[in-house]
């Protein structure tokens, strides 16, 4: 199938559209959702307006139990537009009223009234085919808590805005895409086409016994100088054939020279194919690693919710325990002495293990934090961020899939951290990810070297990765030292080159210190210094200039 030069324009026109398209989805998208975000939060403080006007009325009804009152006053709030339904619990949780278009008539879990705790608690829902909020808050007077009040909310308009927004937006997409390939394909079609069909009419039809056409085209681009070309090449063979004759030797001199020019031309087109393979192969890499990375996303989004459940009932649970206790301890007389040990030593151990999930949940909940962190798609947005949790979570992900053999579990990770570190803006994703190359960079040099030791027969070597952090006027120092095999002294220049490495052939790519350079110089205005001994120790010095970075950041 042939396939023209007008489709193969075309084609790059929409793969140009589709890098336009997903750069407008990185950032419109997230803009479209911070608005939601934005009228939601409004919502919920029109809603807490709305409950502290009527938190003395419902209060005193209450108090008085006039449940009557207590009706009428609903009634006249459900007259506000946008809710749905209005339930009024006691402060034990039992319902007193409901009323709307739907009314509840259970009564409030325990589990709600430990997360309205302080004082408000709201999540979306979907409440008679709506989607709505729930809003839920204490009602109190004089810090007594006298009941709660639930809100059922309808936010259907702010989803109809949304629709409505991407709608426009993805018009304006279509518009563009449009607008862009009618324009192209008249340029196309003018400068390049046309002339070009006009060349190979000519050539289709060129007989060099006869009369030439000579195309008449003034253009001072590369198609001017192929058509002055093509009617050089076409005078001077109708110029050759009317007065040479040429001889069999000069013939088959000129086939040598031709063929030997078409083998030329062939190795050329071979060339370029295999660039354009090689480049079709890292794009299609590229996008695999981008599907991979959403899909971690997804898992971990997924992961976190279930894990927040285990980690809040595994706190609720201790609290319920020292209540247990409590209420134990105020009924000694009616349970033996040997049985109370008993019910104490087992309650003891449920805290114990319940403890044990509350930190294994925390820690579950980090790593997921950083599956999220390291998956994500490209991030440029600087945050405010405390470089010491920047560098456990580094430490953390760099040491999650190391193998855990004898030498792995030698290894000393010493950190000495400044706790007086001012707050500095990084992008957290990028940061973490020169810091998790480096840190692999010094493991590697220690398992190297010691397993280098023991094939020796040495057995005392103590491998340490040391990281510090201080802060000195206008500059944050990080500085990551390992006691592993060094850097000859005539590598150290050429470290920082892409694609140089110490390291043997299939292991290292020559890329992690280069990133890292790259990250800490050119986006944090920083600097990365090495000093190294070989068979001795590696330490690698970044330095922040927080001030300067600052005002940069400002301008």
């Amino acid at each position: 199938m042939k396939i023209t030069l007008r489709t193969k324009v075309n084609g790059a026109i929409l793969v140009t559209f589709l890098l336009i398209v997903i750069l407008f989805n990185l950032i419109y998208v997230p803009f479209l959702q911070r608005e939601f975000d934005r009228n939601l939060s409004e919502v919920y403080d029109y809603l807490k307006i709305i409950v502290e006007m009527e938190n003395d009325v419902l209060v005193n009804e209450i108090f008085a139990r006039h449940d009557r009152a207590l009706r009428i006053h609903v009634e006249d709030m459900l007259k506000i537009n946008k809710i749905l339904t209005i339930s009024l619990f006691k402060a034990s949780g039992n319902l007193i009223i409901s009323d709307g278009i739907k009314a509840e008539t259970e009564d409030l879990k325990k589990s709600q009234q430990y997360q309205v705790r302080n004082g408000q608690y709201h999540y979306r829902v979907k409440w008679v085919d709506k989607d709505a909020i729930c809003f839920l808050k204490e009602l109190s007077l004089l810090d007594e808590k006298f009941g709660y009040i639930k809100i059922y909310f309808s936010i259907e308009h702010l989803n109809n805005q949304q629709s409505e927004n991407r709608r426009i937006y993805f018009g304006l997409l279509l518009t563009i895409l449009i607008t862009m390939l009618i324009m192209l394909n008249i340029i196309l079609s003018n400068t390049i086409i046309r002339p070009i069909h006009n060349l190979r009419d000519i050539m289709s039809s060129f007989k060099p016994d006869k009369q030439i056409k000579m195309l008449k085209l003034k253009r001072e681009d590369e198609i001017g100088d192929l058509i002055n070309t093509f009617n050089k090449m076409s005078q001077n063979l109708s110029d050759n054939y009317r007065d040479l004759s040429y001889s069999k030797e000069e013939i088959e001199k000129k086939n040598l020279e031709l063929s030997n020019y078409q083998q030329h031309l062939k190795k050329l087109v071979d060339e370029r194919t295999t660039k354009l393979d090689e480049a079709n192969k890292r794009i299609l890499l590229q996008e695999k690693l981008t599907w991979f990375g959403k899909m971690i996303t997804g898992i971990a989004h997924e992961l976190q919710n279930p894990l927040n459940f285990v980690n809040n009932f595994s706190e609720i649970s201790i609290d319920l325990k020292k209540e247990l206790m409590e209420t134990i301890g105020e009924h000694n007389d009616l349970i033996n002495e040997e049985l109370l040990e008993e019910i104490k030593i087992l309650l003891d151990q449920i805290e114990n293990t319940l403890d044990k999930i509350n930190l294994h949940g925390q820690r579950a909940g980090k790593i997921i934090q950083s599956m999220v962190l390291h998956s994500n798609e490209i991030n440029t947005d600087y945050s405010h961020q405390d470089i010491n949790d920047l560098l456990n979570t580094s430490l953390e992900f760099a040491t999650l899939n190391l193998p855990p053999n004898e030498m792995m579990r030698k290894i000393q990770y010493i950190k000495k951290f400044d706790e007086k570190l001012p707050l500095i803006n990084v992008i957290p994703r990028d940061f973490i990810h020169a810091i998790v190359n480096i840190i692999n960079n010094s493991t590697y040099a220690v398992l190297e070297k010691g397993s280098r030791l023991q094939a020796e027969g040495f057995f005392d070597y103590q491998p340490k990765i040391i990281i510090t952090s201080t802060y000195a006027g206008s500059i944050v120092q990080i500085v990551i030292e390992d006691n592993g095999t060094g850097i000859a002294s005539q590598n150290l220049g050429k470290i920082k080159e892409p694609f140089f490495t110490t390291k043997p052939s299939g292991i290292g790519a020559g890329l992690g210190l280069t990133l890292a350079n790259d990250i800490i110089s050119n986006q944090h205005k920083g600097r990365i210094d090495l000093e190294s001994k070989e068979g001795e120790f590696t330490k690698v010095v970044i330095n922040i200039p927080v001030q300067e970075y600052h005002k940069n950041k400002a301008s």
